[in-house]
């Protein structure tokens, strides 16, 4: 049992984690909206006025419904300061990308621990915050703003937590609104198949997986016969990038801003990749291709922020690597309860 004495040293270290994340947060958040170049304006956005595909990630726009109706209700106005909380849309998109980057580092600390089964292995999710500033502020001539792009990255950091804690109810909860905010939430379904299949009948997994993904078709067909609106004089987008993006594949400054991806931390993942977890690992690589081969068609691959949505989970699997590696420097010793 913990003396007072430990109960008291956890604890605080436990609130220094949440009082760090929460600044570490706030940093991110204005850098991000300083930085960065409107690819999708806010205000449209916010008025769903904007061009399809964008028009269909509306999860942040019912956020702001919400947040609005309050502010109406309360009489709250918030003062017009330096950019980028200088108007009530980028006050409410400060908040926002704030609480998504909060709580994707929460739980990407809580699922290193759940893996490590160390509590203090938890600050090794703040390189998901480093991350951050590489594939989506820091990126050669595609550094874009995109108002559902941090919101994805809390939503697949709670898809990671509870595909790797088994738990199904949360995990389809979790998927709605994820699905509602950018499709890339397929790829949940995915990484949920690939943690899990093995640990019980592959049957189970199976139809759990399949039964989401009729939700996502579900819920891609509500979206279009509701928001959908033909706009002839709108740019269409191409369906496939995949001639172009193999030609960025000649351009050296493509390898240079291409290796910044997860802000270089792939170096240290294949050098602590055989003490990661098998079962991460092997899901990562195959995650990973997947995600790599869809996008490689259907976007453009200079945007380092595509990769942003893996990034929780590629936290984890880096985590577990170098918690084991740190744990054969220091002789192992007992693992600290699961938080």
């Amino acid at each position: 049992m913990d003396t007072p004495t430990a109960f008291s040293a956890f604890r605080w270290r436990r609130i220094s984690f949440y009082v760090l994340a929460f600044f570490v947060s706030v940093h991110f958040a204005f850098s991000y909206l300083t930085l960065t170049f409107p690819m999708v304006p806010l205000g449209p956005y916010l008025q769903l006025q904007t061009r399809t595909p964008f028009r269909y990630r509306v999860f942040p726009v019912l956020i702001h419904d919400g947040y609005q109706f309050v502010l109406d209700h309360l009489h709250v106005q918030f003062p017009a300061l330096n950019p980028p909380v200088n108007t009530p849309d980028n006050w409410f998109m400060s908040l926002l990308a704030i609480a998504s980057m909060f709580t994707a580092l929460v739980f990407t600390a809580r699922t290193i621990v759940h893996v490590t089964g160390r509590r203090e292995y938890r600050w090794l999710a703040f390189a998901l915050a480093l991350i951050g500033y590489f594939n989506y502020t820091l990126v050669l001539n595609r550094n874009q703003f995109y108002p559902y792009d941090i919101p994805m990255v809390a939503a697949f950091a709670g898809l990671t937590y509870f595909a790797v804690t088994r738990n199904y109810l949360l995990f389809a909860l979790w998927f709605i609104p994820s699905m509602v905010t950018k499709e890339t939430a397929t790829f949940g379904i995915l990484l949920f198949f690939l943690l899990n299949v093995r640990r019980e009948q592959w049957r189970a997994v199976t139809a759990y997986c399949a039964a989401l993904g009729l939700v996502a078709m579900a819920i891609k067909y509500v979206l279009y016969r509701t928001l959908y609106q033909p706009c002839p004089e709108c740019v269409v987008l191409a369906e496939s990038h995949l001639l172009a993006n193999l030609t960025q594949f000649a351009n050296p400054l493509f390898w240079i801003s291409f290796a910044s991806t997860f802000a270089y931390l792939w170096i240290v993942l294949l050098c602590v990749w055989r003490l990661a977890d098998e079962r991460l690992r092997r899901a990562f690589a195959i995650l990973f291709a997947v995600w790599f081969a869809v996008l490689l068609k259907t976007t453009i691959m200079r945007e380092l922020r595509l990769f942003g949505d893996m990034s929780p989970f590629f936290v984890v699997v880096l985590a577990s690597g170098v918690g084991a590696w740190l744990d054969g420097r220091r002789g192992g010793g007992e693992q600290a309860v699961i938080s």
